[in-house]
């Protein structure tokens, strides 16, 4: 629900023909990790879904200022191409790193988190 919270919030406040980008985790390449080295533990601690114990004061002020920073859901390009046509968007590509189709991306990091990244972008 709230990735397709997101997605709607986004597409109302897009310009006509304004891109979307987004960089995520790609859970295929997560997956392949875990056949790799075959550790559970080391593949759910991979996976940032448990949300770290708040013992002190200062752990509770960077919940409330920054809020949940742990993954609540996970997607492959596939699966993410998907949720942004069924939520509106046109045009849905999957990128390669440091490849966009927005026309001046200007200072836009195209390469974040490239080693563990799916860039997928959509037109509204």
């Amino acid at each position: 629900a709230g990735a397709l919270s997101f997605l709607d919030a986004s597409l109302r406040v897009l310009k006509k023909n304004g891109v979307l980008r987004l960089a995520v985790r790609d859970l295929k390449n997560i997956i392949n990790y875990y056949l790799a080295v075959d550790d559970a533990d080391k593949f759910m601690e991979r996976l940032y879904v448990e949300a770290p114990s708040i013992r002190s004061l200062k752990e509770k002020l960077k919940l409330f200022i920054l809020g949940y920073r742990h993954h609540q859901w996970m997607y492959d390009s596939e699966s993410l191409c998907k949720l942004m046509v069924a939520s509106g968007f046109k045009d849905v590509t999957v990128c390669a790193p440091g490849k966009t189709t927005i026309k001046n991306p200007g200072k836009l990091n195209l390469y974040e988190r490239s080693d563990d990244s799916i860039y997928v972008e959509g037109k509204k």
